[in-house]
């Protein structure tokens, strides 16, 4: 007795022996349904056409049948390899008719496609298993989407001068050679699959924040759509990626593209955000004080041709001109951001381009600054433009009637709350535009009316908290500038306060943790640690740093690790946070605890010459507590013949073997001794 499912719904199908069965995306297909076939004992992947049913078979037997929509990524660890499909989804926007539907990704399950020998070492079950789950994590925040009607990863524009004179501006097949290689977020994971042969299984993926509400103002119905898109490109967390590096790639780039969709014609206008230009950084070191800016490299050779470099890519992708509004705060004479963003303006000047036009903005908060900076914004888009094409009808083909020519860039320093206030004052503007253009929007309406005037700021303001949470690990500050309610504008500043708090533990407690989890998810090996051995050895000598300190200390780390909160996302996750921050006070200020055991770098800035080697040297605390029970169970086996047993502190979290602590040889070595 089998499930029934929707008849248009891909499906995996495992049978007996290990054969996984994954039929094609029926909007992917080339011409037929096709089938992917994996081989559990070679770990090889073929592509059967006809597709081959096995489910009305009664020689095979079906261990597992269910609906999937689209492989999202697979990962090799060398002894095991393993597919992730997306198992879930939720319709965030569709259009009219349904021409157009995004999708945000809700689960995803991981299946194993091929392992090496049936028994593996502890060091690799283990590293296997939190492998897999920080990566199950990082595609279940939220905040990716995919879409099998259009690119997700190319603006409209792009799309639609590919496809002058096609039956519809939202061609039912991704064309992967054509996406923008910037927004492809888990192109990496999905390495293995590029190959042409499996498009039809795959899905790329965006992330960032997408959202929609129907308008019916004064002409036809429109379909309104924000996106933003967050580059792959430096991805990374506040304090640890900032600036530029030499291929002119910027920390925190995100496109955000605003869609206007009728039955007659449909529109669309483009705004880019990012961290300067320039070699800098900001690197944390203490819980209670702002990391200073360090400014050495901004004006050297490599910081001045990386910042070309940006400007060039951004002429030859978006034409026109780029507006770059400079949000960076100068109101303290000689801070390290006042310095940061006259050098900002210095370095622009210096280089003279002639379509690269600076403009400084003052504090957005101000009332007439922000009705100045809308009124200088609406001349910089009516010189800019906005793309408009006309729909397939039975009478035309889609045909381009306007593009937009160039784009407005903005930036501060964390390029999140200051940032997302002044786009959706520009976007507030082009919008008017386009309706306008739409036919929409009256020439004698003055604005929104309050209901759908309401909904707009809360997408925005649901986009502001999304990439917010992304960089910094919170929720936007100054919410009241956006969503322009009576209880923010009283309860704001108190909020704000419990938003900082927020900030300052997830900065310098846990955003080197996710910082680490992107880095896994783009293909970034830690300190050069190519191999799946070296990062488990890796991984053994940052944990050993903890469980080797004294007694007392040792168990604080540990506790640290299972009961200081991931993310604040409640109260009660807020007040443990709290607790941990006033610990750190108490050990690092008291008791003169190095604060380098609870505010850590990511794996990638460790110095791994200052980690202790475990080949030797004292022990203290649980690490000569575990080694007397390691010892005492050696005695009870032989050990010529039987491997030693590994006694782990069970919790829920990560476990912690005795192999983390003892002397320990090469893996090729324990490895053997293991089997």
């Amino acid at each position: 007795m089998f499930e029934i499912f929707d008849a248009d719904e891909p499906k995996v199908t495992v049978i007996d022996g290990g054969h996984i069965l994954v039929e094609s995306i029926p909007s992917q297909q080339k011409t037929k349904l096709e089938t992917l076939r994996f081989d559990p004992i070679n770990g090889t992947m073929s592509v059967d056409t006809p597709y081959l049913d096995f489910t009305s078979s009664s020689s095979e037997k079906i261990l597992q049948h269910f609906v999937y929509y689209g492989i999202v990524g697979c990962i090799d660890f060398g002894f095991a390899k393993h597919i992730f499909l997306a198992t879930k989804r939720e319709l965030v926007t569709t259009s009219d008719k349904a021409v157009l539907s995004i999708w945000k990704l809700k689960d995803v399950i991981s299946i194993p496609i091929f392992r090496r020998q049936l028994s593996l070492t502890l060091d690799e079950e283990e590293f296997e298993s939190v492998t897999l789950r920080d990566l199950k994590k990082q595609f279940t925040l939220g905040d990716l989407y995919f879409s099998s009607d259009m690119d997700l990863t190319n603006g409209l524009q792009y799309m639609a001068q590919q496809i002058v004179g096609e039956s519809q501006i939202f061609p039912k097949k991704v064309n992967f050679e054509d996406m923008d290689d910037r927004f492809f977020w888990n192109k990496y994971m999905l390495k293995p699959l590029m190959d042409t042969k499996y498009h039809s299984f795959i899905v790329p993926l965006i992330f960032g924040y997408v959202g929609s509400i129907n308008l019916t103002l004064d002409g036809p119905p429109a379909t309104l759509v924000i996106m933003s898109r967050v580059s792959r490109y430096r991805a990374g967390k506040r304090y640890w990626v900032r600036g530029v590096d030499q291929s002119g790639n910027v920390a925190i780039e995100v496109e955000t593209d605003m869609l206007a969709i009728t039955p007659g014609k449909t529109a669309s206008f483009r705004i880019l955000r990012g961290s300067v230009p320039l070699i800098w950084n900001q690197q944390s070191v203490g819980l209670f004080r702002t990391p200073s800016i360090n400014l050495d490299k901004i004006f050297s050779d490599e910081s001045l041709a990386g910042m070309e470099l940006h400007f060039e890519r951004l002429l030859n992708t978006y034409g026109g001109q780029v507006h770059v509004v400079d949000m960076l705060n100068r109101n303290s004479k000689g801070s390290d951001t006042a310095a940061l963003s006259l050098g900002y303006e210095e370095a622009l000047r210096s280089w003279n381009h002639p379509d690269i036009k600076y403009h400084k903005l003052e504090s957005i908060e101000n009332s007439q600054t922000a009705a100045d900076f809308a009124s200088s914004v609406a001349e910089i888009i009516t010189q800019q433009g906005f793309f408009l094409c006309t729909n397939k009808t039975r009478n035309q083909q889609i045909k381009v009637l306007r593009i937009q020519q160039g784009i407005i860039r903005i930036n501060n320093l964390d390029c999140t709350d200051e940032a997302s206030i002044s786009q959706s004052i520009v976007a507030r503007e082009a919008l008017k535009m386009m309706l306008i253009e739409l036919g929409c929007w009256y020439p004698n309406r003055t604005a929104l009316d309050q209901t759908y005037a309401i909904k707009l700021r809360q997408i925005w303001a649901d986009m502001a908290d999304s990439l917010s949470f992304y960089y910094v690990g919170t929720r936007m500050l100054h919410q009241y500038y956006i969503k322009k309610t009576w209880f923010l504008r009283f309860f704001g500043p108190f909020i704000d306060s419990l938003t900082h708090i927020s900030r300052l533990y997830m900065s310098h407690f846990q955003l080197y943790l996710e910082h680490d989890s992107i880095d896994f998810f783009m293909g970034i090996p830690p300190q050069n640690q190519v191999s799946i051995p070296s990062q488990i050895m890796l991984r053994r000598r940052l944990i050993f740093v903890d469980i080797s300190q004294r007694w007392l200390l040792a168990l604080i780390l540990i506790l640290k690790r299972f009961t200081a909160p991931r993310q604040i996302r409640n109260w009660i996750q807020f007040i443990l946070a709290i607790y941990w921050m006033i610990i750190y006070w108490i050990l690092v200020n008291v008791f003169r605890v190095d604060k380098s055991f609870f505010v850590r770098k990511p794996k990638s800035l460790v110095n791994i010459d200052s980690l202790p080697d475990l080949s030797g040297g004292p022990r203290h605390g649980i690490a000569i507590y575990m080694e007397k029970l390691e010892k005492k169970d050696r005695e009870k086996t032989d050990n010529s013949k039987k491997r030693p047993v590994q006694i782990y502190v069970e919790t829920n979290g990560p476990r912690f073997s005795t192999s983390m602590i003892k002397s320990a040889g090469p893996l090729v070595e324990n490895n053997r001794q293991g089997r």
